[in-house]
This record gives C-alpha cells, sequence and structure tokens, in this order.
C-alpha cells in the first residue's frame, strides 16, 4: 500500500525510482534520497541506508533528478550535472570507476549546456539546449548509441541524424509532434514552431514570453491560487512564501497576511485567524503571538491583546480569560500577572479583591502568621494577643500559666503556686513539686531538689524542711530522694544525715544490716580469712592451705612436695609429704599425684617423676623404682624416654634385637605387608612383572601397559620397543606389531593400522609402506603390495568402489565421461563431451547460434519465451495461436501483424460472422462497426448510425450538444450549445462544468480526463470498481472480467462519457420527484379550479354545505390523484408550481419557495414521508391558506376525494 512521505511544508515536484533507492526534487530545488546505501547512491557522504529522505548537499539548484539501479545524477540550474554511487562502469562520468557518496561533476564539455537528463541501470544521458545528446557509463548493449560497445567513463556524443527537442505539442496542428517536426520551413531551433510565432527561434525549449500573472514556455496558463507570476517570461508560477497568500488566479503578487492573521504554509490561498489566546500585530506573519502574562485574547483573528482588569490576573502565556484575585489576595493593577498577597497580621477571605484595603487586620486575641490568608486565628490557651493586626500570639512566660484561649492581654497569665512550679512558656497549668523536691516562692520556673543525705517522701512542698536527714544505720547517696538506704551486711552508719556507708576493714566482717558503728565489724577466726573490706562473712582455709593467726586476711600455702586435703586448716602441720611412686609438683597442693606409666618415684617429698629410658617401657602407675621400666622385645622398638607401650615394627620393616631404639626398612626390590616383623626374611623379593622403587615398601608395583619386567626383585619396569607393543599391565613381555600394523613409539600399548593407501608386511613394522602414484588400498591395515588397487582421482579410494572414478562432482553412474574431470555431459552421445563439444546435440546448428543447444529438435525461438518454434503453439507471443493465424492470415513469427478482430472475442474478423459483436449477423447487420441494439434517442436508427441522435430531446443532436443529459425540467432554459445555466457550474474545479463532468468531486490535486475524473476515480475497465482499488485488490484495472469481491467499490470512478456519477443521478432523481410532488399539488388545486381562472388569495367554505372539516394528509391527495390528474401536472411548466407567472427563481411564495426546500431535501437523501412529517418545516400544507377549498375536496359529488 502506497505510504506518504513527510517533506514537511515543502513538496516534491519531480520523483525518480532507482533499482532499491528513491530520489525526489523538491520545490526549494534541493534533492532528497531514501533508500539503500551501498554504494553511495543516497549522495550523503556515508553508506548507511536510510528509512527517511537526507538532503543531498550540491554546489547548485537541482532542476531535474535521475536514478539508476545504484546510481544518482542531478541537473543542475547552471546547466551542468552532478552524479554520485555506484561507478564501476564509468556511470558517474568523472573520468574514473571509484564509487562516490558524495555529489560529482560529470566532465561535459564548456559548449554543453544540459537541459534535460536520464539514467540506465549502469549509464546516464543527457540532452543539450541545442538537442546534442551525451551518453556516458555501461555500453556492454550499446546503450551509449556510438555503436562500439566499450564503456565510457565521461560522456560521448551519440550521433543522432536530427536533434531532439522537448516539446510534445503540436503547435502547427500537421499532426506531427513538435518532438519530431524539426524540418518546419522558419523553425531555426528545431522546436517545432516557426518564426515569428516562436518569440524564442534560437532556444529549443521556449517559444513565449507570457504576460504578467501568465506563465508557460510554449504556451501560457494562468498563475493558480496560491501562486503569482510577477512580470512578463514568467516559465513557471512561483507558490507564495509562508506569511503570503493568493485566492485569485493570475496575479502578479501575494497578499501579506492581515492583522490578527497568519499564513504558515507555501502555496497557501486563504489567510489563518490567530486562534483564542492569540494575537498578531504584523502583517506578513507566519505565526501568532501567544497573549502576554497579565493579558488574553478571547476572539479569534486579534491583532492585540487585553490587559486583566484590577481584581484580576493571568500567570500564563496564551490564554483566553484572566483569573479573579483569590481570597487571602489582590489585584490593584491593570495587566498583572500575579495577584498580591495580604502582609501576615491581616486577612482577605474574599475574591476579585482589587486593593490592599481588602486585607483586614486581625482582633485582640487573635493573630494571622502567614501570608496570603483568609481568615485570622484565635490565640489558644497559654498564649494571648493585645495588639491589632498581630502575626504571632504572645506566650505566658515560665512560672506563670493561663487556661484560656482568646486572651487578649498579660494578665490572663497566673502565677505559679507555693509548692508547685512552670517550667517553661506557653502552659495552660501549673505542676506540682514531685518527692525528693519542694518550691518555696510564688511565680516558680523550676523546682529545688533535698540535698544529699535528706529525702522527701511527699509531693507538693512548700520549703525546705520538708527534707527529712538520712537516720543512723542508714544514708542518702544522690540529692532529690524521697526514700533513705539502709546499710548493708558488711558496712555500718554511725551519724544521722550520713550521704555514703562506711565498709568493714579486711581481715574483719558483718553478717547484719542497719550496722549503727564500728563494733558491729567482728575479726577472723583461726582458719579462716577475710581478704577485703565490707564483707558478710569470713572464708574457711581452702584443702592445700593454713591459717594459723586471728583476723588474717589471706591464707598460707603448703610447699612442693607436700599437701594437704582438709579445709580450714590452723596450722602447717597439715601439710603431708608425697609418698614414694607420688609427687607434689605445685605448691598449694590438696593431693599427691601417682606416678605415670613409663615413669617411676623412689624417694619421699619428690616434686617431680622420672622417665624410663628409650628402649624400655612401663605399663604401670605409681613405680617406686627403675626396676619396673621393661626392655623392648624382637618385634618392637622404643623412639623415645617415659613411654609406657613399646612400638610395633611397622608394615615394609623389622626389628630383629631387644631393647631397640627404631624399625629397620626392607630394600628397594623388596616388600613386607605385615606388622611386627622380628627378621629380614619377612622382606619379600619382587616377582616378574612388579617392582619396588623405594626401601620399606609394604607392597610390590605392577608394570604398567607398555611396560614389562621379567625378572624377580627389580626396582623398575622396561619400555616396549619400537614395533613392539604391551597392551595390559603386571606383563613380564614385549609382542611384535602384527601384520598391517607399525608402531614407531617407545612403550607403546598398541598397534596402528596402516592408513589407506600404505600397508605393513610382516612383524613388528616401525612405519607402513605407502602405495605407488595413482594407486590405494581398500581400506586400512592393509598387508602387502598386492592390497594396492588403481584410484584415478587419487581421492584414497579405489577406482572399483569409487563412485565418482575423475572427481568431478559428477557420479560415475550420471557422468558420461567417467575417467575425465573435465567432462561429464554428451548430449549426442558421441564420445565428446559438451564442453569440448560445438554441436552439443548434434542437430547441425552450432551451440553458438543455437537457442536450445541441448534439444536436437529445436533449433529457433522467435519470441524468445524458451519455448522452441516446434513446441511453441504461439511463436510470436502475439496471444494469437500460429493455426489461428494461419487462417486469419496474418505472421505468425510477427507479433506485430496480428488478425484483425473488430469486436475483440478472439475470433478473427475473417472468420467472425458477428465482426462488431453486436449478436446480429454480418450479413443482417445494418450499422456494421457498431451495437444495432442501442438507439438512444428511439428514432430506429442505431446509435452507431445515427448522424442526428439527440438523448435529452433538446432538440439539438449530440455531436452539436455539449450537455447531452440536460434533465428534462431544465429543458425550457438551454442555450445555443444545449446547455442550461446550472449546468456550466464547475463544482470541482477540473475546467469541466458539471453537465460533462462525469466526477463533479475531483480531487484538487489530481488531473482529470476528457470524462473530468481524477486518477483514483477511474474504472477503465468499466467493472464497477476504480483503477486504484483494482491495483490494491491485486486485479487487473484494464481487464472487466478480473475483478473480486473484496474490491472496493468505486461511487465516483467512471469509465466513459456516457456514463454518470452516483450524485449526479441522485440530484435528478431528487428534483423528479420534487416536481411529481409538485405536480400532484397543482392537479389538486385544478380539479377545484376547472374554469381556469386565477387561483384566489381566500375562499369561503359554502354554509349550505353540509360538509365534515378534515385535515388534508399526503396519503389523501397520492389516494385520490389519478393517473390523468398525474400526466395532466407534469405536462406543466414546471418552473411555476402554484401557476402565478413568475418562475421558481423569481417566486418568493410558500409553493414555489417549499418545492424548492423539498428538492434540495430529496437531493440530501432526506424520504418522503419525513417531508410530509407534521414536524417538518420544509413542506407543509395549510388547509385554511394553501387550500382554501379543502371542504369541497370532501363533497360526496366531488370525484377527486370519496
Amino acid at each position: 500500500m502506497p505510504v506518504s512521505i513527510d517533506f514537511d511544508v515543502k513538496r516534491a515536484v519531480a520523483i525518480s525510482a532507482g533499482g532499491e533507492h528513491t530520489c525526489a526534487l523538491l520545490n526549494d530545488a534541493r534533492a532528497h534520497c531514501w533508500g539503500w546505501n551501498d554504494r553511495g547512491q543516497l549522495g550523503d557522504g556515508t553508506l548507511l541506508s536510510q528509512s527517511t529522505p537526507t538532503e543531498i548537499t550540491t554546489d547548485s539548484n537541482v532542476t531535474a533528478i535521475a536514478t539508476g539501479e545504484r546510481h544518482t545524477c542531478g541537473l543542475l540550474d547552471n546547466s551542468s550535472i552532478m552524479c554520485w554511487g555506484n561507478n564501476a562502469d564509468g556511470q558517474l562520468g568523472d573520468n574514473s570507476t571509484s564509487n562516490s557518496s558524495i555529489p560529482q561533476y560529470v566532465h561535459t564539455n564548456t559548449s554543453f549546456d544540459a537541459v534535460s537528463l536520464t539514467a540506465g541501470i549502469s549509464h546516464s544521458c543527457a540532452v543539450s539546449s541545442s538537442g546534442d545528446v551525451q551518453c556516458w557509463g555501461d555500453n556492454y548493449y550499446d546503450q551509449l548509441g556510438d555503436g562500439t560497445g566499450n564503456n565510457s567513463l565521461v560522456p560521448i556524443a551519440s550521433p543522432l541524424s536530427e536533434s531532439i527537442v522537448l516539446s510534445e505539442r503540436d503547435r502547427d496542428g500537421d499532426g506531427v509532434l513538435n518532438v519530431y517536426d524539426t524540418n518546419m520551413p522558419g523553425d531555426e531551433d528545431g522546436d517545432g514552431i516557426a518564426t515569428p510565432e516562436d518569440e524564442f527561434p534560437d532556444n529549443p525549449v521556449r517559444t513565449t514570453a507570457c504576460d504578467e500573472g501568465y506563465f508557460g514556455r510554449y504556451s501560457c496558463e494562468e498563475a493558480p491560487i496560491g501562486h503569482y507570476a510577477n512580470g512578463s517570461g514568467n516559465l513557471v508560477a512561483i507558490e507564495c512564501s509562508v506569511g503570503t497568500y493568493q485566492p485569485n488566479t493570475t496575479q502578479a503578487n501575494c497578499v501579506d497576511a492581515s492583522l490578527g492573521h497568519y499564513v504558515n504554509t507555501i502555496g497557501a490561498i486563504s489567510e489563518v485567524p490567530c486562534a483564542n489566546g492569540t494575537y498578531q500585530s504584523l502583517r506578513g506573519q507566519t505565526s501568532c503571538l501567544d497573549a502576554d502574562p497579565g493579558h488574553y485574547v478571547d476572539t479569534p483573528g486579534q491583532e492585540n491583546q487585553t490587559a486583566c482588569l484590577i481584581g484580576t490576573y493571568q500567570p500564563g502565556t496564551g490564554q483566553t480569560d484572566c483569573l479573579d484575585a483569590t481570597p487571602g489576595h489582590y489585584v490593584d493593577v491593570n495587566g498583572s500577572a500575579t495577584q498580591t498577597q495580604c502582609l501576615p497580621g491581616s486577612y482577605n477571605p474574599d475574591a476579585a479583591s482589587d486593593n490592599a484595603s481588602a486585607c483586614m487586620l486581625a482582633d485582640l486575641g487573635h493573630y494571622v502568621p502567614n501570608p496570603a490568608s483568609t481568615t485570622q486565628i484565635e490565640a489558644v490557651a497559654g498564649y494571648y494577643v493585645d495588639t491589632l493586626g498581630a502575626s504571632q500570639p504572645t506566650p505566658c512566660q515560665a512560672g506563670s500559666y493561663n487556661p484560656n484561649s482568646g486572651s487578649t492581654n498579660a494578665s490572663a497569665c497566673i502565677l505559679a503556686d507555693l509548692g508547685h512550679y512552670v517550667p517553661q512558656q506557653a502552659l495552660t497549668t501549673q505542676t506540682a513539686a514531685d518527692r525528693g523536691y519542694y518550691v518555696d516562692t510564688v511565680g516558680s520556673d523550676r523546682q529545688i531538689p533535698c540535698q544529699a543525705g535528706t529525702y522527701n517522701p511527699n509531693n507538693a512542698s512548700g520549703n525546705a524542711s520538708a527534707c527529712i536527714p538520712a537516720s543512723l544505720g542508714h544514708y542518702v547517696t544522690n540529692p532529690a530522694s524521697f526514700e533513705q538506704t539502709t546499710s548493708r551486711p558488711g558496712y555500718y552508719v554511725d551519724q544521722i544525715g550520713a550521704t555514703t556507708e562506711t565498709p568493714c576493714l579486711p581481715g574483719s566482717y558483718n553478717p547484719d544490716s542497719g550496722a549503727t558503728d564500728s563494733s558491729a565489724c567482728m575479726l577472723a577466726d583461726l582458719g579462716y580469712y577475710v581478704p577485703g573490706g565490707a564483707s558478710a562473712a569470713q572464708i574457711p582455709a581452702p584443702p592445700g592451705h593454713y591459717v594459723d593467726e586471728v583476723g588474717a586476711v589471706a591464707p598460707k600455702i603448703c610447699v612442693v612436695g607436700t599437701y594437704n586435703s582438709a579445709n580450714a586448716s590452723s596450722s602447717s602441720a597439715a601439710c603431708l609429704s608425697a609418698e614414694p611412686g607420688y609427687y607434689v609438683s605445685q605448691p598449694g597442693s590438696a593431693s599427691q599425684t601417682p606416678a605415670s606409666p613409663g615413669h617411676y618415684v623412689a624417694e619421699y617429698g619428690a616434686t617431680s617423676e622420672q622417665a624410663c629410658l628409650a628402649g624400655t617401657y612401663n605399663p604401670n602407675t605409681a613405680s617406686q623404682s627403675a626396676t619396673a621400666c621393661q626392655q623392648a622385645q624382637p618385634g618392637f622398638y622404643v623412639p623415645t624416654t617415659g613411654q609406657a607401650q613399646p612400638t610395633q615394627a611397622a608394615r615394609g620393616h623389622y626389628v630383629d634385637v631387644y631393647g631397640a631404639l627404631d624399625d629397620t626398612p626392607c630394600l628397594a626390590g623388596t616388600y613386607n605387608p605385615n606388622y611386627g616383623s622380628v627378621t629380614s626374611d619377612d622382606c619379600v623379593d619382587a616377582s616378574p612383572g612388579h617392582y619396588t622403587s623405594n626401601d620399606g615398601s609394604i607392597w610390590e608395583q605392577d608394570c604398567a601397559p607398555g611396560t614389562y619386567q621379567p625378572n624377580y626383585r627389580r626396582t623398575t619396569c622396561l619400555s616396549a620397543d619400537p614395533g613392539n607393543f604391551v597392551a595390559q599391565s603386571e606383563a613380564v613381555s614385549q609382542t611384535l606389531c602384527p601384520e598391517g600394523t607399525w608402531q614407531d613409539w617407545v612403550g607403546s600399548t598398541g598397534c596402528t593400522d596402516a592408513p589407506i593407501g600404505t600397508y605393513a608386511a610382516g612383524l613388528g613394522n616401525t612405519a607402513p609402506t605407502p602405495c605407488p602414484t595413482g594407486a590405494s588400498t581398500l581400506g586400512p591395515a592393509s598387508t602387502s603390495a598386492a592390497d594396492c588397487l588403481m584410484d584415478t582421482d587419487s581421492d584414497g579410494e579405489p577406482d572399483n568402489t569409487d563412485t565418482d572414478d575423475d572427481g568431478d562432482g559428477v557420479p560415475d553412474i550420471w557422468d558420461a565421461l567417467p575417467l575425465d574431470p573435465t567432462e561429464y555431459e554428451d548430449t549426442d552421445g558421441d564420445g565428446i563431451g559438451n564442453v569440448a563439444d560445438v554441436d552439443d546435440d548434434g542437430d547441425g546448428v552450432l551451440d553458438v547460434n543455437d537457442p536450445f543447444p541441448l534439444d536436437e529438435n529445436e533449433t529457433v525461438d522467435s519470441d524468445g519465451d524458451g519455448i522452441g518454434d516446434n513446441l511453441d503453439e504461439d511463436d510470436d507471443q502475439d496471444t494469437w495461436s500460429d493455426t489461428e493465424e494461419s487462417l486469419c492470415g496474418s505472421n505468425p513469427l510477427d507479433n506485430s501483424d496480428t488478425p484483425v478482430d473488430f469486436d475483440g472475442d478472439k475470433i478473427c474478423d475473417v472468420m467472425d460472422e458477428d465482426r462488431d459483436g453486436d449478436q446480429v449477423p454480418n450479413a443482417a447487420d445494418d450499422c456494421e462497426g457498431h451495437d444495432d441494439r442501442l438507439d438512444a434517442d428511439g428514432d430506429g436508427i442505431p446509435d452507431g448510425c445515427d448522424s442526428d441522435m439527440d438523448l435529452d430531446g433538446d432538440g439539438l443532436n449530440n455531436v452539436d450538444d455539449q450537455c447531452d443529459s440536460t434533465p428534462s425540467h431544465l429543458l425550457n432554459q438551454i442555450d445555443e450549445n444545449g446547455c442550461a445555466p446550472s449546468e456550466y457550474a464547475d463544482s470541482d474545479f477540473d475546467g469541466i462544468h458539471d453537465g460533462l463532468d462525469i466526477c463533479p468531486d475531483t480531487p484538487l490535486d489530481e488531473s482529470p480526463n476528457q470524462s473530468g475524473c481524477g486518477a483514483s476515480q477511474r474504472d477503465t475497465d468499466g467493472d464497477g470498481c476504480r483503477d486504484k482499488d483494482e491495483q490494491i485488490a491485486g486485479t487487473d484495472w484494464t481487464d472487466a472480467t478480473d475483478v473480486e469481491d473484496s474490491c472496493i467499490q468505486s461511487d465516483s470512478g467512471t469509465k466513459g462519457d456516457d456514463s454518470m456519477s452516483l450524485s449526479t443521478w441522485a440530484i435528478i432523481i431528487g428534483i423528479l420527484i420534487a416536481v411529481i410532488i409538485a405536480a400532484l399539488v397543482i392537479a389538486v388545486r385544478w380539479k377545484l379550479n376547472e374554469d381556469d381562472e386565477a387561483r384566489p388569495s381566500k375562499k369561503k367554505v359554502d354554509s349550505k354545505k353540509k360538509v365534515e372539516k378534515k385535515e388534508l394528509t399526503a396519503d389523501d391527495i397520492f389516494a385520490e390523484l389519478d393517473d390523468d390528474d398525474i400526466a395532466e401536472a407534469s405536462d406543466d411548466d414546471v418552473d411555476d408550481w402554484d401557476d402565478d407567472s413568475s418562475t421558481l427563481d423569481d417566486d418568493d411564495s410558500w409553493l414555489d419557495d417549499d418545492v424548492g426546500d423539498v428538492a434540495a431535501d430529496l437531493d440530501e437523501g432526506e424520504s418522503l414521508p419525513d417531508l410530509f412529517d407534521d414536524d417538518d418545516d420544509d413542506f407543509e400544507i395549510d388547509p385554511e391558506d394553501a387550500l382554501p377549498d379543502m371542504n369541497d375536496l370532501l363533497d360526496d359529488d366531488d370525484d377527486l376525494f370519496d
């Protein structure tokens, strides 16, 4: 589906599409490109592809653009040419083959002033003002026209016999277009227009100088709306620039946008009023100004802004009104962008205030703390306000309080009573003194603590006497205490008002609390001690200690070599000496320690034990002599002193003596898996296939694969030699490589198969033997030279198994020459491959001349469709079979020579019994070449042969009738051209009046055809679907039979000049219906006035007739009219519905006026029932006004209504 390209306010005037990129020329003479950019074809200095247009920088304005497959060229207004992009074939014309991502000048000579250019796939051409043609670039297909076929890196002249000009007009009317009319007498510049008509006889691209307001090269056209042509000789009309517009044609200048208006697009046909909130005080502007802060604009099209009045303001821009000053504010100047806040201490409850006096001072007992306040605040309890306009309340001072709100002076603050205080400002109550405190003055802001040594258990005390001194046996450490503390055990207090208690001295203790003097502290007894002061009890001497004096502060210690197991011992005699077999190594011991295993003690009072010597051990405790130490047995050893047990000889070792200090390791090559061996004979020799590399081994190690050992008692294994291998561990020998294998390594675990193309004969091979050149083996592990077989392509696979012996990629079963790598096909089977064969199919026609070199039955393809003439049923591809052309007399090998088929039914006229397709046989056809069935005017002569056919019956035949479909109600208004005035209207401004315009709503940006239809409205094949809709649906817009249900039905598109748009028919049908309705009404009235007298204005009802009055409805009228009434009414002059001699255009009576309204409403789609609805004001029938004889109509004697 097409997409729109955005160029902002600019418009494209030319476009060109390349292989995968597109370029457009805009109305500012600048080129823009987008799409693929792999060769720099976008000209933006990069190789990056672009999805949106990018502007190309050139040295001058661009007047034309052309795109090749991957290159682009532009014609500049100085007649030079610049190209960019791919240059592989010299298509840039800059005398190189280097690609360029920026524009490069084409090397034209100085006399070549280019006026037009074009681009092919890989070449470019230009035309000069003198009609010369120059081309450059790719010439493989002789596209440069010089007959050489050689590429050219610079422009070369094309040898044309005549000059080429640009116009396609036929000014001299000789039937030869100007572009070909180059031999006209007096036409010096060859543009097809002779002097003196040619005002520029030396310029082939211009013939006339247009007057001001007109433009053109060969003929003058009106400067359209939105454009101007200033002065004479304009080639183009110039679009109005932004800020200007032009609503008329043929103008020399554009009109500046007026005050309060703007124009922001080029080519504008009208100005735009400034929107609300904006204004413009200058002419010729492209935009409007937003209203400033403090101002507004409330109507469109204003040239000035309006200042906000006092009491209002506007902080924003572009506003349509002002804001009232909010409560707490005022605005006292016009044009204000802000409002002014009321100051602290004042307030304003009203909106839209316009002066400072609106801000009221706060009352006594009230305050306003913030600016812009809308109310005042009452002073809360603890505060007072004693001035007008206060911004803050005054707090009552510390020592006073105020329980009331709204206070207006300082007397509202009450002083604190005795025994009470107020610690800070702004409090609403006083506070009673706490326990441990008192307050002895009025208006105090603090309470006084009782001193240390005193206490007060009561609240609200009013003097210092409330503080009580501590009694004997008690104390008060901290001030502000509300109770005294009893002295603890180990302490006493022997004075009144004490702040601390006194501890008993070390060596004494006191078990009781509340002691009142030092006599309560008692000295420690014998066997006891008191180490520190303030003790409540004495401590017994612990085991290993004793106390032999009164009032001791510490016990005495038993010395080393002695011990004491009792508590509270009172003399040194309690410390006992250690016995033999025991020792005491620490002073103050409570017990003696037995000698540990591996040791002994031989005397009393020992302080340590003695260790058994190395080589001996003692498993017992409390041993009393060295005889308890035993000598180690064989198989065991004792390496250090003081051992309780001997150590068993480790595995891999042995001990063969008594009292040994260490075990002995077995030698390398042997091993011992057992503990406690008593002789070296327990060391076992390593067996064949094994070894031990170190002394003291506990087992033998296996020889690894690749190694072996045939002997006993060895410390290493032997590696397998080249040509041998050892596959398993614990091997006692190596093995020779078998036939077909080899091995050149030491210590190998296996042998390698001889690879394909080699063999290994015999045992123990250290290398394979290669096959001779051109031979190979069927597989690996070959054992002799006899296994080497022929291999033509040396790919390692012998020919007898190779599916492609010559290695050319074609399997032998499909290869006509399987041993020749350069050939695989032999179409004619002559033993010569197609590569070398000059006639592959053997049909006698060399391949270079044979379009079917591999088909012996075909040598010619006349139409180049890939099907040979022998098989092709249509050799020249003209859609007529060769058989049909033979019967019809045309050349089956010439697609320009096709059978004559007038009616297009695919039966040539020679064979067609109805040549014009009108279903009338040729023999009986009165008007051959036309449809005999069509007779629009009913005169018995088919339309095709009717020289005086008159479709609309206006007396003018269609040849002379410019409006051959004039509606019947307009026939009395036609002029000499057969057109009524309304048919000259041109609703869509396309130059074709509505009477002839099949598409009266053609868009302004589309050019109409002769029927008045634009490109988007046409239906070329007449299948009911517009061309553009068929293109979207993918159907053929030139084939009436190719249409899908999904095709969007056009409501305005047309095919031929004899069809009419839906809107045109709607207008005609609507008018006809209105005519019939009016005729019915007139017929009724004629029945009432049979004497043909003029209609009276009023007619009284005969009082003698007893007729019931009844409202006349549309249904009544239609029910009572007969065919004759309708026919008679329809023959009357339809321009004067009420028969008052005033035509519809001049009559403002109710009937003519309402009938006009009815016609308009019907044209707009309103139904008849709606028109006659009682609520509808378009068409109302008043029995008392419009039809005064209504009662007569209802009379039984009247034959109109029963």
